[in-house]
């Protein structure tokens, strides 16, 4: 009967009471009264006709009221079974869907803990870690440190002069003289190379080499040996 709650739920009333009709058991099917009362006769163009005796008996007027019955009844019961189906079918998607917003708002509240929580954490400890900076701060020992600091400072002086006439600060020689302290950077860079390259080149020769020379130039000897 599917098929024909289908039919009445799509308004095909016509599909649907043939439907019903059709499914009528053969107990109480007027199909073979009426077979027994049709008779072959020339009078009539189709070529038949129906006994009235027959379609006015008691036999066939029990089968009409059996099978109008059995046809209201099943009526009914189609439409009664199919309107529950579609009933509980909703109501399993309303329940699926109130379960979905209960596990999603369950797992919002969650989140929403669990990030409460860690807020709280780290607020909890900036605030500890606030008091300790604020405690060392005002610490005796600590504001007696920035007074030694103050002094000390105050007796530190330290000048500078700029310009052509400007005195170089850096040592003139490390070595005594400046002729030792070239050769004594190029020993000293020739023993770096096997850690700075595992293959020497004459290309990295000649950049090593060219590299001292400026220094030497520049009067920079002194500082890269001290």
């Amino acid at each position: 009967m599917k098929r024909a709650a289908e039919f009445y739920w799509a308004g095909n009333m016509q599909a649907f009471e043939v439907s019903i009709c059709g499914a009528a058991p053969k107990a109480i099917h007027a199909g073979r009264v009426l077979t027994d009362a049709i008779v072959t006769t020339g009078r009539f163009r189709e070529g038949v006709a129906v006994k009235r005796e027959e379609v006015v008996s008691n036999e066939m007027q029990t089968v009409f009221l059996e099978f109008d019955f059995w046809r209201t009844t099943m009526e009914i019961m189609t439409i009664a079974h199919e309107a529950t189906n579609r009933v509980e079918a909703e109501l399993k998607r309303v329940r699926e869907a109130v379960m979905s917003f209960r596990e999603t708002t369950k797992n919002d509240l969650a989140s929403l803990k669990a990030s409460s929580d860690r807020v709280q954490t780290e607020t909890m400890k900036m605030t500890k870690q606030y008091k300790e900076a604020v405690d060392i701060l005002t610490s005796p020992a600590f504001v007696q440190a920035i007074e030694n600091a103050e002094r000390l400072l105050s007796h530190c002086s330290i000048h500078f002069e700029f310009g052509d006439d400007a005195k170089p600060q850096n040592l003139a020689t490390y070595t005594g003289s400046k002729e030792e302290d070239l050769q004594l950077l190029r020993q000293l860079a020739q023993e770096g190379l096997a850690y700075r390259y595992t293959e020497l080149t004459e290309e990295i020769s000649k950049r090593i080499e060219m590299e001292i020379d400026i220094i030497a130039q520049k009067d920079y000897l002194s500082y890269f040996l001290s």
